[in-house]
């Protein structure tokens, strides 16, 4: 069995899905799994099936293309690296030593520059009643134990996961986005007294401007404040509007805000369904890797046995 599962979920057919594969097949580390996760239209190109396993999942969607990879891993830690990321090399060396402690469910790298590795983008994400996830470290070269220990949840398309936490947190049937998961993720870890840590020693790269580390917009800030911890109407519109005196200079400040406001007043019934499944998967404990290794393995797709080749 494998130490580490590799999900690269193909959401598109672009230059950023090959630099991805590429990256990790260069960087491989020993005694690991890849799994490329597509809708069901990837042909192959390459050539790699003796090399990585596939995964198909309902659509191209980063959640369900996760879903789907998380299906069929055989690792007790399973690391997700989207499209438009790139491994680094021994970015994964330490990961053993993160997820040592049974109490750790889950764990963010260093998502740095990548026209410079030593810049940090994010480690993970903070929230507070000004801004939500908040990208912890953004624009420095470390992250000091302070900002750590501020850590709230992880961006998806760049994260590791023990797999029982990965696979308990997709069975909530209220989480229907990529942030969804990481703002529910966020709450359901807090609230089965688990850890997210940051692998201070992984470092994965993506553009600067990544969506997928960024938190505004009106849908980010609705899906955001809909599915975090409930917060009256009158106290949500108030600190939404602060924080936008804060940062009154970019738009999508306000419509961030605007998002969050709308979803205070009309989200009622969306928050009742996710906390009738954070109350539901809450109680269920995280597997130890023994235990998981002790339970029967999903079938592969493809077997994962052939000598590493290049993708390109």
């Amino acid at each position: 069995m494998p130490r580490l599962s590799i999900i690269i979920p193909l959401r598109s057919h672009s230059e950023d899905f090959e630099t991805t594969l590429v990256s990790v097949l260069e960087n491989r580390p020993d005694d690991c799994e890849v799994i490329v996760a597509h809708d069901g239209n990837y042909e192959d190109p390459f050539e790699l099936a003796g090399e990585v396993c596939f995964a198909v999942g309902n659509d191209c969607t980063l959640l369900n293309l996760v879903r789907a990879g998380s299906e069929i891993a055989t690792s007790p830690i399973v690391h997700v690296l989207a499209d438009g990321f790139q491994a680094t090399s021994g970015w994964t060396d330490s990961i053993d030593e993160t997820f040592a402690d049974h109490d750790v469910a889950c764990a963010s790298p260093l998502v740095c520059d990548m026209d410079d590795h030593d810049l940090i983008l994010a480690a993970g994400w903070t929230t507070n009643a000004l801004r939500l996830r908040r990208p912890i470290a953004h624009g420095a070269t470390a992250v000091g134990r302070l900002e750590a220990d501020r850590i709230s949840g992880l961006f998806l398309a760049a994260s590791f996961w023990r797999v029982s936490a990965l696979r308990q947190c997709l069975k909530a049937s209220s989480v229907a986005t990529a942030v969804d998961f990481e703002a529910f993720a966020s709450r359901w870890v807090k609230k089965a007294a688990y850890d997210i840590q940051i692998a201070g020693e992984s470092r994965v790269t993506t553009y600067e401007d990544a969506v997928e580390i960024e938190s505004v917009g009106f849908r980010t800030g609705y899906q955001l404040q809909s599915a975090g911890p409930a917060s009256g109407a009158a106290a949500t519109i108030g600190f939404a509007m602060l924080s936008c005196l804060t940062q009154p200079h970019r738009i999508g400040t306000w419509t961030t805000a605007a998002g969050r406001v709308a979803a205070s007043i009309l989200a009622g019934k969306r928050r009742q369904e996710i906390d009738r499944d954070l109350r539901k998967l809450a109680s269920a404990s995280i597997e130890s890797p023994q235990a998981f290794e002790e339970s029967q393995p999903q079938t592969l797709a493809f077997p994962v046995s052939e000598p590493l080749r290049r993708a390109a």
